[in-house]
């Protein structure tokens, strides 16, 4: 077994607001989803997970449903699992994930279903190709 070093990561559930759920994207993933129950993230971190927990700094930035929907932790449904290794943490919150999923949560994140990514990523152009671009439509009625 680990030493009591590696026992640091810690699993966490916030609850988001119902909002969330207007998003096409967010229904497509939880078809199943039970009106009566809360859209929820479910996430690790190696910082501890306290009531002073601030789960805005604490995911990645790029984590935009946690910054626009957050409301609150939801302790009771991750209090007991914390801490425990890397590995252990991974495996717990698809666990938790699907656990959720299955009995009606709405969960937003990847975790339960590997890397998923609801974010629509439309490829950048820099200005020189857009300018081309632009021209190519026009003159090309001209040719």
């Amino acid at each position: 077994m680990g030493t009591n070093g590696e026992f640091h990561y810690s699993v966490y559930v916030i609850l988001l607001d119902e909002r969330i759920g207007t998003l096409p994207q967010m229904r497509l993933r939880n078809p199943n989803r039970d009106l009566s129950k809360p859209w929820v993230y479910v996430g690790l971190t190696p910082l501890r997970v306290g009531p002073r927990f601030d789960f805005r700094r604490a995911t990645v930035k790029a984590e935009w449903r946690v910054q626009q929907f957050g409301i609150r932790l939801m302790p009771e449904l991750y209090e007991r699992m914390n801490p425990i290794t890397y590995e252990t943490a991974l495996q717990t919150a698809k666990k938790l994930a699907e656990d959720l999923r299955a009995k009606g949560f709405g969960v937003v994140n990847g975790i339960s279903a590997g890397t998923q990514s609801y974010r629509f990523v439309r490829p950048q152009q820099n200005r020189c190709s857009q300018q081309r671009n632009r021209l190519r439509q026009i003159l090309q009625p001209l040719t």
